[in-house]
């Protein structure tokens, strides 16, 4: 586990550049979709799974260290805890469920006001 809380936070900040770059990138790509509710989609499965948090040693409750939690579920999945694993997912569903919410509630409002 890292020592220092300062270098916890700077691996955070530098995970998420690299999920804004993915995005960025990911966005790029899907921009040219016939379908644009399948490239909003695609967007926002990518940002549920990369930015949702997990407690990093939920099992031993210490510290406040969280990660990103397709990795602790991937770890726990492969550590044979599949159960486990599995119990790391449902927030990534939860986010996504949210986020498409939001997403169709806001085209929703733009078609109103035009």
């Amino acid at each position: 586990m890292l020592e220092l809380g300062n270098e916890f936070y700077l691996a955070w900040v530098i995970y998420l550049a690299a999920v804004l770059l993915a995005q960025l990138l990911l966005w790029k790509l899907t921009v040219g979709f016939k379908r644009q509710e399948l490239g909003a989609l695609l967007r926002l499965s990518a940002l549920a799974v990369l930015i949702t948090p997990a407690k990093l040693d939920a099992a031993e409750g210490s510290g406040s260290y969280w990660a990103p939690a397709f990795i602790t579920a991937m770890m726990e999945g492969l550590g044979g805890e599949s159960e486990a694993a599995l119990g790391r997912l449902l927030p990534m569903l939860a986010l996504l469920l949210v986020l498409v919410v939001i997403s169709l509630l806001w085209k929703l409002l733009r078609r109103k006001t035009a």
